[in-house]
């Protein structure tokens, strides 16, 4: 991955606390050095650890326009000595991974899907994840798994390092509130079919229950999952496109997005309108990754801003592409549409069209580069290729169709 490879820039440098509002103990982080190392690493993400008779760790998100000082209960007055070095989703992971081998479980990243091995031959993956700074200094993934117990069905779990130790959380709503309160994990075991959960609430213990569970193979099955059907060119309104029809050969794939689909159709009838788009929008990214793995690509990044908003926000400042794919030095920006039915499918390609032109556009003007070649995470670009992936699934019928749209940079 293009993230891969910087933690050797560093830097050490000596600060002693000033009182902010004459009464909390206060670090303030030279700019220029901040600048430099986000410039040199292009991450936004740095790694703090901050020492005089004590040694504290604290994570901390560059921004431009905010001031670099640090407040937080552990400092107290006097001098320290703070190591900043850039700190990527790989090395959360390695070290994630050392910490909390005693649950006997471990993380990594296949092919943009989070993979958690529980031990026994079993893992649990999800795409629905995203790597993120919190409130405090701590850094976390957040990750969606299914589980009929909880409430919209999805289980949230956090995995979290903060202070140097590792934790794991489960996430739940309680009244009112936005924020969702986080639960210590007591322990994970995985069963016959499906994860129990047990952890803390209050002074009770509680269990909950994640499904599905798979037993672990030596990699996400790359055959061709996807039989493609009846390719024609033809056009929609002024756009030229590729049509073709799809089945699903896979009997897990095609399992999984029909229980997707009759799960959506679930929220749909319950009148729960946003958690429909986002599964039906989920199967949509699902099918896309398969299909493009089908052509040999093997670098897929969705969501990208979202997930790995420490490297891609410095490229795209208020778009949000739904998928990046890297392949030598050629970069496609990619707009996913799920539409069940073919006639809104052609409307949206019209608007996928607008968005996939504006990502462009929008990387042009955060990086003040208007013609190849780009840097873009540490990749020398000089090709680009605008996508729009239009897809609908039928699973009554085990089968859709996809409408594909593309153009070359030079050609735009």
């Amino acid at each position: 991955m293009g993230e891969s490879g910087r933690r050797d820039i560093s830097i050490t440098i000596e600060v002693e606390t000033k009182l902010k509002s004459g009464k909390y103990p206060m670090i303030t982080l030279p700019s220029k050095v901040l600048r430099d190392l986000y410039s040199q690493s292009n991450t936004a993400l740095f790694k703090l650890t901050i020492r005089n008779d004590v040694e504290i760790e604290y994570f901390w998100e560059y921004n431009p326009n905010k001031k670099p000082y640090l407040v937080f209960k552990e400092l107290k007055g006097g001098k320290y000595k703070v190591t900043i070095e850039p700190y990527f989703l790989h090395d959360f992971i390695k070290e994630i991974n050392s910490k909390i081998c005693e649950k006997k479980i471990s993380m990594s990243i296949e092919n943009d899907h989070l993979v958690v091995e529980l031990g026994k031959g079993f893992r649990i993956i999800t795409n629905d994840w995203r790597f993120e700074k919190e409130h405090g200094g701590s850094v976390h993934i957040v990750a969606s798994f299914p589980s009929p117990t909880r409430h919209g069905e999805k289980a949230l779990l956090k995995f979290q390092i903060k202070r140097g130790e590792a934790k794991i959380y489960l996430l739940e709503k309680q009244g009112e509130r936005k924020r969702l309160s986080p639960h210590p994990v007591l322990d994970i075991n995985p069963l016959e079919n499906y994860v129990e959960i047990k952890y803390k609430h209050g002074d009770r213990a509680k269990t909950t229950i994640i499904v599905p569970i798979r037993r672990h193979q030596p990699s996400i099955d790359r055959s061709k999952p996807l039989e493609i059907l009846e390719i024609r060119r033809e056009r929609i309104g002024e756009y030229k496109v590729v049509s073709m029809g799809f089945i699903v050969k896979d009997k897990g794939l095609a399992d999984t997005l029909n229980q997707m689909m009759i799960e959506s159709i679930k929220y749909y009838r319950r009148g729960m309108i946003r958690n429909f788009k986002l599964l039906r929008e989920r199967i949509g990214k699902i099918i896309a990754q398969k299909y493009f793995e089908m052509l040999g690509f093997d670098e897929l990044i969705f969501d990208p801003v979202e997930r790995r908003g420490f490297v891609y926000r410095a490229y795209f400042g208020s778009t949000r592409p739904d998928l990046l794919i890297f392949k030598d030095d050629e970069m496609y920006i990619i707009e996913i549409k799920f539409r069940y039915n073919r006639k809104s499918g052609e409307e949206a390609l019209i608007e996928a069209v607008d968005q996939v032109v504006n990502n462009l556009r929008d990387m042009e003007s955060t990086t003040m580069t208007y013609r190849p070649p780009y840097l873009i995470d540490n990749r020398r670009i000089t090709k680009i290729k605008l996508i729009t992936f239009i897809v609908g699934y039928n699973h009554r019928k085990i089968g859709g169709y996809i409408l594909k749209w593309e153009r070359k940079y030079e050609e735009w």
